[in-house]
């Protein structure tokens, strides 16, 4: 199967204009977004690459003018010593941010890591899909919320997921494991890199536009159909969303700032982001196969 191929739920009925235009906008995108996993991780790396140059130049920019303004009106010396200073803070600021995303994103979403011999069966599968997904195998983390819900935080090779104990208390070894496949999925086809980018960077140029720009419009349900090639078993993610949807998702109080992060995003957020898509609709597309 490839994204020539992927087929989406009907367009929304009702009169929303807001809800059709993030429909008519995920369609659109989704042609141009590889369901190949190897091919979506390099086009995912290339835009975070690029964001990260884009940030690094929207916050030199105005340093570099007013160096300039210094240079000529007050002496070219110290115009020259101001430039220099403030591209290593340019550079050191950037720097600051990347080496501290996955920190910053699992304290945002309230994440612990997984104590030994906590849960067994949470390592034991994660091991099994990691092996044969051919990703390395990722750091464990726990959210302690009685809802259900998971994430994937990752930068470079330093993967986490993380799953909320509602979660692993619901849920049987066959749900279990389709949403821990549908993470390791994000791992492999780069999508919880460009996420974490997107957060790690939230605050800077506009977050809304760097959302917009390094997520895959309906990137859950690529990552759905993603999951299915390490499981051969759509019943057991069917499964796993109608329990989601069941507890409600946890969304970390409804910080926007992560919501992006988690597989089923808090109601609030699924309107405003066409990486987002709702329980619904996606389970209408696992019923399709």
């Amino acid at each position: 199967m490839n994204a020539e191929s992927f087929s989406t739920a009907e367009p929304p009925t009702d009169a929303d204009p807001d809800a059709a235009a993030v429909h008519a906008e995920a369609t659109r995108s989704l042609r141009t977004v590889p369901l190949d996993l190897a091919e979506r991780r390099a086009l995912l790396e290339g835009e975070v690459r690029s964001v990260y140059r884009s940030t690094a130049a929207a916050l030199a920019v105005p340093l570099i003018l007013v160096s300039l303004l210094v240079g000529i009106f007050v002496g070219w010396m110290l115009g020259l010593a101001l430039l220099v200073v403030s591209i290593a803070l340019v550079v050191a600021l950037v720097a600051w941010r990347r080496s501290g995303a996955v920190t910053a994103a699992l304290n945002a979403l309230g994440a612990r890591r997984l104590r030994a011999g906590e849960n067994p069966r949470y390592a034991n599968l994660i091991e099994g899909l990691a092996m044969s997904s051919g990703v390395a195998e990722p750091r464990l983390y726990v959210v302690d919320d009685p809802r259900a819900n998971a994430a994937t935080v990752a930068l470079g090779d330093d993967a986490c997921v993380v799953v909320t104990s509602g979660l692993l208390d619901a849920a049987d070894r066959m749900r279990l494991e389709a949403v821990l496949a549908q993470q390791v999925a994000h791992l492999a086809g780069g999508d919880a890199q460009a996420a974490t980018a997107a957060h790690a960077f939230r605050t800077s140029v506009g977050w809304r536009y760097e959302l917009d720009r390094l997520l895959p419009a309906r990137r859950e349900e690529l990552c759905d159909l993603n999951a299915l090639e390490f499981t051969r078993y759509p019943p057991g993610l069917i499964s796993a969303l109608e329990l989601i949807a069941e507890m409600g998702p946890a969304g970390s109080d409804g910080d926007p700032a992560v919501s992006h992060l988690w597989m089923a995003a808090p109601d609030e957020f699924q309107v405003n982001n066409a990486a987002q898509v709702t329980i619904a609709r996606r389970l209408a597309l696992l019923n399709e196969l």
